[in-house]
C-alpha cells in the first residue's frame, strides 16, 4: 500500500464497499528499526520495546508479535490491562507495567507472570506483603523520579528505600530505571543533572540491571544506554533528528481516508464551522471521511494537506467530528473522485511536519489516528 492505483485505491488491497478508511502498518519495517537500534547501541545493552497504548494505536498485537520474532523479549506498556492482552500473545516474553501495583491487583500480576514497576513506597510495601504471603520472591523494577516528576519515587521516598532496605524484602529486583523530562531536547542540561541522579542511585543497586533512556535519551550519550534502553519513537519510525543513524529509522504507517463527494464553490462563498475560510477564487472541493473522531485533531484546521499521488490539497474550513474539506482544484479529476481515496500520512505527508503544524508532537497524533479505520498489516 505505498501507492495508489489508477482508480485512487489503496494498492494490492480488495477492500469492500462499505470502508472509508485504511490504516496499513508495515511491520517489515518496525522489524528494520528494532534491527537499526540495536546495531547501533552499546555491546551488552538490551532493546525492550515499549508497546502502550496499543503500541502508540499501531496494534500492540500484531507489532509486538513481530517484535518478538525479531528477536525482542522485553516489553513495556502502560497499565496492567494491557499487559494482560499482551501476555495473551507473548507467553514467553518479560513484561514490565510502568503503572505499577494498584492495590488488589497484587494475585493478578503474579497469575499473568507481569513484572510491576513500583513507583512508591505504599506499592513496594504491598508487594513485599504478598511475596510474604506466597512464601517467595516476586519480580519487581523500581522507579526513581530523578525529574520528570510524574510518576517513581520521590527523592524523600527514594532516601527512605535506601535507608530501609528491609522494605524490598521478598522482592527480586530485575530492574531499577528512571525517565527523561527533556530528551527531545539534546542541548538542554536537565538531561546530564537527571543523568547525574540516577547514577548516584545506582550505586546502592550495583547487581540490578539499569535502564534510564528512551528513543531520544539513546542517542544523547552512550552512557545513558546503560544495560537497557525502552524505545517507542524510533521503533514506529517518528522522526529522530541529528545524526546519520536517525535517518534509517523508517515511518511504517500510512492512512487512506475516502472521498465522499466533491463539490464546487464560487468566490466569497465560506466553507465549514465558523466560516474560518473563505473562497477567494472559483474553487473544487473535496469533503474526505476523516475528523477528530479519527484522531484527524482539530489544529490541523486551515493547516494541513492531504495527497493525491503526490499532487498535495490543503485543507479548508474547520475539521469537523467526521469530515474534512480539502481544495482539490488543481488536482486530476481522475484522482480525485466520490468513492476514490487521499493519502492523510504516507510517503507524500509526514507525520511529523504535520504534528508540528498542529502545535503536538507526532506520538500524539500516533495514538490518535485510526480509531475507526480498517487495519492492515504488510508482513504479519
Amino acid at each position: 500500500m505505498e501507492g495508489m492505483d489508477r482508480s485512487g485505491s489503496p494498492l494490492n488491497v480488495h477492500l469492500p464497499p462499505e470502508v472509508n478508511g485504511v490504516m496499513s502498518v508495515d511491520l517489515h519495517k518496525i522489524h528494520h528499526n528494532y534491527q537499526t537500534l540495536k546495531k547501533a547501541m552499546n555491546f551488552g545493552t538490551e532493546v525492550s520495546a515499549v508497546v502502550k497504548a496499543d503500541a502508540y494505536g499501531l496494534g500492540m498485537r500484531p507489532v509486538s508479535k513481530k517484535l518478538f520474532h525479531a528477536g525482542c523479549t522485553t516489553f513495556f506498556v502502560a497499565t496492567i490491562d494491557e499487559g494482560i492482552l499482551l501476555r495473551q500473545e507473548l507467553p514467553r516474553a518479560t513484561i514490565y507495567v510502568f503503572s505499577g501495583l494498584l492495590a488488589g491487583c497484587e494475585a493478578l500480576f503474579d497469575q499473568h507472570t507481569l513484572i510491576p514497576v513500583l513507583n512508591d513506597l505504599g506499592q513496594i510495601k504491598r508487594w513485599s506483603r504478598y511475596a510474604k504471603s506466597q512464601d517467595r520472591l516476586m519480580p519487581a523494577a523500581l522507579h526513581f523520579d530523578t525529574g520528570i516528576v510524574r510518576l517513581g519515587l520521590s527523592k524523600k521516598e527514594t532516601l527512605d528505600l535506601i535507608q530501609q532496605k528491609d522494605l524490598l524484602r521478598g522482592l527480586d529486583l530485575k530492574l531499577i530505571l528512571s525517565h527523561l523530562a527533556c530528551s527531545d531536547l539534546p542541548n538542554h542540561p536537565f538531561n546530564d543533572v537527571q543523568w547525574e541522579r540516577f547514577r548516584k542511585i545506582c550505586r546502592f543497586f550495583p547487581k540490578t540491571p539499569k535502564s534510564f533512556a528512551n528513543s531520544h535519551g539513546a542517542f544523547l550519550n552512550p552512557t545513558f544506554q546503560s544495560d537497557m534502553v525502552r524505545p517507542g519513537k524510533a521503533l514506529y519510525g517518528l522522526q529522530m533528528e541529528g545524526g546519520s543513524i536517525r535517518e534509517e529509522f523508517r515511518p511504517v504507517m500510512s492512512v487512506y481516508a475516502r472521498v465522499f463527494q466533491v463539490r464546487e464553490v464560487q468566490k466569497g462563498e465560506t466553507v465549514g464551522y465558523d466560516a474560518t475560510f473563505t473562497a477567494s477564487r472559483p474553487m473544487r472541493l473535496a469533503v474526505l471521511s476523516i475528523g477528530y473522531a479519527d484522531g484527524w485533531l482539530r489544529a490541523l484546521s486551515n493547516n494541513a494537506s492531504v495527497s493525491f499521488q503526490g499532487f498535495s490539497a490543503p485543507m479548508v474550513g474547520l475539521i469537523s467530528m467526521d469530515l474534512a474539506t480539502v481544495d482539490v482544484t488543481h488536482i486530476p479529476e481522475r484522482l480525485c473522485f466520490p468513492g476514490g481515496w487521499a493519502e492523510i500520512v504516507g510517503p507524500n505527508i509526514n507525520i511529523d511536519q504535520l504534528a508540528k503544524g498542529a502545535g503536538t508532537t507526532s506520538r500524539e497524533l500516533l495514538c490518535h489516528l485510526g480509531q475507526r479505520y480498517l487495519r492492515i498489516y504488510e508482513g504479519d
